[in-house]
This record gives C-alpha cells, sequence and structure tokens, in this order.
C-alpha cells in the first residue's frame, strides 16, 4: 500500500430516500481486488461479502467481480454504468489497493486494478495500472436517479510503502459534475492508516459499514457518526473515521425508511426569494471559484429555502438573531453582545409559540451558546440543522471544532462546515476556508481556501474578505501584494469587521504596501479596540507601553492589555502567561501586578517579574 491511508468516499449524485418495500429499482456493483503481484490483501473478498448480503438485503440487485484485471475492470464499469440509466438507486462499491498519484499536472485518485504493480515506486507504471476514481464518478454520474460511490481501499502494506521510498500518498480532490450534491467520507483521516482486521474477517470499517446501512430510519450522516465510534472503539483510537466532504443539504438519505412508502428522490431544493436576507448574501446557484491556476475548487451551492410564514419578528429575533442567518427577519445581533439573561426566555417563548420554525431553533440555540450551556445549545442548532438551517449547521461545526458542549472531533466540524457552506451560509464558507488553509480535518489546500472565502465574500462577509486580505499580504496561495490585502482589509472595515482595522495598522506599522507611520498605526488600532477587536486593544497596549507612535502612558497601556485579556485575545494572552512578559517595560509589568493586586488576583509584592502566582492571576483574569 503506497500511502498507507484507507479511504471510504461516497458519492451521492442527489438526494434519496428509500422503503422496506423495495418497490423502486436499485442497482450495485462491488469490485473487490485482492490478488495483487507481491502486495496481496487479506480482506478485499471478504468485506466484498459483507457489503454484498447488506445490500441484498435492502433491496439492491448486487454484482461482484473479483480480482478484475484492467480490462475486466473497465468492462464491469462500463455494464454497470448502463443497468444504472433506468434505477432508481445505483452503487458502486471499491474494495483493494488505491491511492493518489500524479496525472504531470495534479494528484489523481486512483482504484487499482489487479493488473497493477503496486510496489511500484513509479507514478506512470501506477497511474497505468487502475482507473481514476474522477472517471468513475463521470461514468456513473446522472445515470441513475440518484447514484452513490463508496471505495474502500489503501490498508497499511509495508511493501507498498517501502516502495514510495517511505512517505505516504495522500487523498487526491475528485474533479466532480457541477450541480452534484456529494458526500465523501474516509474510513480514517488523512495522513493515518487504517486496521485491515483479521485475515478472512473483514476489516473494522467494512464491518461497521455493512452494518450501518441496514438500520432503519438512519440518515447517511448518522450511520457514519455511529460506524466512526465502532470503529474508533475496536481499533482503540488508532483509526477513526472522517468525512471530509458532504454537500447533501441536511444530510437527508435514508436507505430504510421506518415505514413502508414509495421511493423519494428530489432535486435539491430551488432557492426561494427571502426578504430577511442581507445584501450581496447567496440565494441561488453560483458558479463554481475559478483558482488562479483556472481549475474550479468548489460545486455550485444551493441554499434551503426559507420556511414559510418567516417574517414574524419577535423579541428573540431582536435579542438573538443573527446578521448572517438566511431565515433572518431582523437585522441581527453579534454574538458577544447578546444578554443571555433576556435573550433566553424569549426565546425559549418564541419557539413554544412557534416550534416548527428553524429560524427560532437556531435563535435559541445562540442565546444557550451565549449563556455558556453548550450541550442545550447544541441540541437546539441540531433541531435548526435538521430543519434546514445552514447557520444552525455551521454552529455545530464550531462546536465540534472547539469541543464545547461535544467532544472534539475535527472531521465532524468539517462536515458541518461543508453543509453549511453548500446550504449557502457565508459562515460556514469562510469556517470551511480556514479548515482548507491550516490543513486541520482536511489535506492544506489554499487554493481551494480561497474559494471559499472568495465565495463567503461574494455572500457579504466580513471576516472572509479580511482573511482574502491575508492570504494577499503572506502569499499563500497567491503572489504576494500589499496593495490588494489592504484593498480587501478595506472591504471587510466597510462590512463591519473590527480586526481588519487592526490589520490596517499593521500594515502602516510595518511599511506594508504603504509608508511606514506608527501615527496611523496606532489610529487604526484604537479604531479596532473600540470597535472590540481584543488584538487592537494589544497592539494598542504594546503601543503606550514603548512609547511607539505615542507618548508612553504606563497605565493606559495596562489598562487596554486587560481588556484585551478579558475580550479573550490569544495573542495577549501569549504575550502576559507564557514567558514572554519580559519584552515588554519592567515599569508596565509592575503597573500590571499592582493592578492585579488591587483586583485581589494576587497578594504577593510588585516585583515586575511574572512568577506562577502572577501568571495564575493572568488566567483567571482571561477566564482560562
Amino acid at each position: 500500500m503506497v500511502s498507507g491511508i484507507r479511504w471510504l468516499v461516497g458519492v451521492i449524485m442527489l438526494v434519496a430516500a428509500a422503503s422496506p418495500a423495495w418497490a423502486d429499482k436499485r442497482v450495485a456493483l462491488i469490485v473487490a481486488n485482492a490478488a495483487y503481484r507481491n502486495a496481496p490483501l487479506a480482506n478485499p473478498l471478504a468485506d466484498a461479502g459483507l457489503v454484498a448480503a447488506s445490500l441484498r438485503k435492502i433491496g439492491f440487485d448486487t454484482s461482484v467481480v473479483e480480482n478484475a484485471d484492467l480490462a475486466a475492470f473497465d468492462r464491469a464499469l462500463g455494464d454497470f454504468a448502463e443497468r444504472a440509466r433506468s434505477a432508481d438507486i445505483a452503487l458502486f462499491y471499491f474494495a483493494g489497493h488505491g491511492f493518489a498519484v500524479s496525472d504531470g499536472l495534479r494528484p489523481v485518485s486512483v482504484l487499482m486494478s489487479t493488473s497493477a504493480d503496486v510496489t511500484s515506486a513509479s507514478e506512470r507504471v501506477l497511474r497505468s495500472g487502475g482507473i481514476p476514481l474522477d472517471d468513475v464518478v463521470q461514468s456513473l454520474s446522472g445515470r441513475a436517479r440518484a447514484t452513490l460511490i463508496f471505495v474502500d481501499a489503501c490498508r497499511n502494506d509495508p511493501r507498498v510503502t517501502r516502495a514510495a521510498g517511505g512517505t505516504g500518498r495522500g487523498f487526491a480532490r475528485i474533479e466532480t459534475p457541477d450541480n452534484a450534491s456529494l458526500f465523501i467520507g474516509l474510513s480514517t483521516r488523512l495522513g493515518e492508516t487504517a486496521s485491515d482486521g483479521e485475515d478472512g474477517a473483514g476489516s473494522p470499517f467494512a464491518r461497521a459499514f455493512a452494518a450501518g446501512i441496514t438500520v432503519t430510519g438512519q440518515r447517511i450522516d448518522d450511520v457514519f457518526r455511529g460506524l466512526r465510534d465502532k470503529v474508533r472503539t475496536e481499533t482503540s483510537g488508532r483509526q477513526v473515521p472522517d468525512v471530509v466532504q458532504d454537500d447533501l443539504p441536511q444530510g437527508a438519505m435514508v436507505l430504510v425508511r421506518e415505514e413502508p412508502s414509495a421511493v423519494a428522490v428530489t432535486q435539491a431544493p430551488q432557492p426561494v426569494a427571502n426578504t430577511g436576507t442581507p445584501a450581496g448574501a447567496v440565494t441561488g446557484p453560483v458558479p463554481a471559484t475559478i483558482a488562479p491556476d483556472g481549475s474550479k475548487l468548489a460545486l455550485s451551492i444551493t441554499p434551503p429555502p426559507p420556511p414559510a410564514g418567516a417574517g414574524t419578528i419577535t423579541a428573540c429575533d431582536r435579542l438573538a438573531g443573527s446578521a448572517t442567518d438566511l431565515d433572518k427577519v431582523a437585522p441581527g445581533i453579534e454574538f458577544r453582545a447578546i444578554e443571555p439573561d433576556k435573550a433566553r426566555p424569549a426565546c425559549e417563548q418564541a419557539t413554544a409559540a412557534d416550534p416548527q420554525s428553524r429560524r427560532l431553533m437556531f435563535n435559541y440555540g445562540r442565546a444557550l451558546d451565549a449563556a455558556e450551556d453548550y450541550a442545550q445549545a447544541l441540541v437546539w442548532y441540531r433541531k435548526a440543522a435538521d430543519a434546514g438551517s445552514a447557520a444552525g449547521m455551521a454552529n455545530i461545526g464550531r462546536l465540534y471544532e472547539d469541543g464545547t458542549g461535544v467532544k472534539k472531533d475535527i472531521g465532524e466540524a468539517v462536515g458541518w462546515y461543508r453543509k453549511s457552506a453548500v446550504a449557502g451560509n457565508s459562515v460556514g464558507m469562510n469556517d470551511l476556508g480556514a479548515m482548507y488553509e491550516s490543513g486541520i480535518g482536511v489535506r492544506k489546500d489554499v487554493r481551494e481556501a480561497m474559494g471559499w472565502y472568495r465565495k463567503a465574500a461574494d455572500a457579504g462577509n466580513a471576516i472572509a474578505m479580511r482573511n482574502i486580505g491575508l492570504l494577499y499580504r503572506d502569499g499563500k496561495g497567491v503572489k504576494r501584494d500589499y496593495g490588494e490585502a489592504m484593498t480587501w482589509y478595506l472591504k471587510s472595515v466597510a462590512a463591519g469587521d473590527a480586526t481588519a482595522m487592526t490589520e490596517i495598522g499593521w500594515a502602516h506599522e510595518r511599511g506594508l504596501g504603504v509608508p511606514q507611520d506608527a501615527r496611523k498605526a496606532n489610529d487604526w488600532y484604537r479604531k479596532g479596540a473600540l470597535a472590540g477587536d481584543g488584538l487592537g486593544m494589544n497592539n494598542l497596549a504594546s503601543s503606550y507601553a514603548h512609547g511607539t507612535g505615542v507618548e508612553r502612558d504606563t497605565q493606559q497601556a495596562v489598562e487596554w492589555e486587560i481588556k484585551a485579556l478579558q475580550a479573550g485575545n490569544d495573542f495577549a494572552f501569549g504575550q502576559m502567561a507564557d514567558k514572554k512578559a519580559a519584552a515588554w517595560p519592567v515599569e508596565f509589568r509592575r503597573a500590571m501586578q499592582a493592578e492585579l493586586k488591587a483586583r485581589e488576583l494576587i497578594d504577593g509584592p510588585v516585583t515586575g517579574r511574572f512568577d506562577a502566582a502572577t501568571v495564575d492571576a493572568i488566567h483567571r483574569l482571561a477566564n482560562r
């Protein structure tokens, strides 16, 4: 195995539902390859047997092709594409070796036939031995009313890893048709290996997958949560299945309905006019973003329609509504400005009066979130998301990313951000872009990040505008351009972002595309600080402490640094609590200790040395 990465990829071209009566036409093809030269696999045939049995149980006319060479693999795929033409649901499953190789321009995910020499270190040899996953998607998409593709591959094999010089080949982005809903999951996180299981018994993932798809009433995303827990437990945490793409508007695919009913395969919801949508928000399909290299970065985006009767403004809307919620009927309030004591009862009353309103469900979640009742906030965000709230999806992602109210799970966070983004929420777009920029939970891809930031910016998201500016400032994924960075900062400021004011100040302090000017820098730091930006507060404090661009004023420095700490600014906290305070003047450090003593956070002498007691006091001041 070249990469040491095991994949499960699911591509769902339409949202589908089905009944235990199997009145619809369901077809499936399983290709299981184990007999590879020099690197045979023990479990693909067993995995195929498990999956085939489950598929037949839930009504799929299932064919299995074992140990297919390249010609047999290609023939089986072509035949299946024809069978899929008149089907309601077509499902393709591959078990065997599969990894990313270069086609000369970009990495391509290739499913390997038994003709392949999978131990070869040559990209050309590897590429010639299999079928690109892109080709599988293209050949099957649009044939059936709903198409599912699953790839269970890349078991850890030292023979293959040695052939690659000990390096791994990561999962490659799939080129997908426009206007397709996608669900992509991995049987383990990127860069990690997966267990092949005991010989002949099936892999932990295949067993969990085969069991999960037969459960009555479960949506496809719920199936993945369940199998993730099973696999994580069985492998003692060494393998954690992960969802890397979920473009289904609500994850709403249920293979086994609780009550028999005719198959319902529906088109993605069409956008409906929403008088509460902010200017610039996405209200219909958005063309794919084009990267600097000309490639498409993302699929079209279609937000769910707002529910009927969404226009009544309540106290809950005024006290806890969000400006970025596509369902909003009031201007919205910043999260930090929510007063939980007022918002919580107002939203409890509003949801009781209108229990079907996803907008009010989301608002109630925000009120609970602001009250730090994270577990109940998650409950209400999930209710809102289940009803189609893209804003609720984004906030669920944040709770999973932060581990508040739920166990931290970056894979879940990425999945929810992607759902929100595809449903048209600019916060989800921006947060998904941030994951791609940092490489957390997904393969790092700055161009993909830029694509999502631009979509969010087009929808009016001020933070995304600032993030685009930062990419230009740092030359990440684009040519460094301080002038373009400043353009985006100013757009962000115009859209209401306080941190962009601080970034403009930093540009003036450092002379990044503008004349170096400490006074102008402080003017912008002050604007950012007064607008609530913690970094602006910290930078203004530093200027006062050192007398940079302003007259030195130690007391002002202390006041602004305390505000920065209380605003939760990580940089300020690092400066004060991580032994970096020594870089600040001793007069400032003494004054800070004196203030901490006046607040009864320390009781020792004022020395200017930040000892353990001082650092502990700073932790408490910053609520850390």
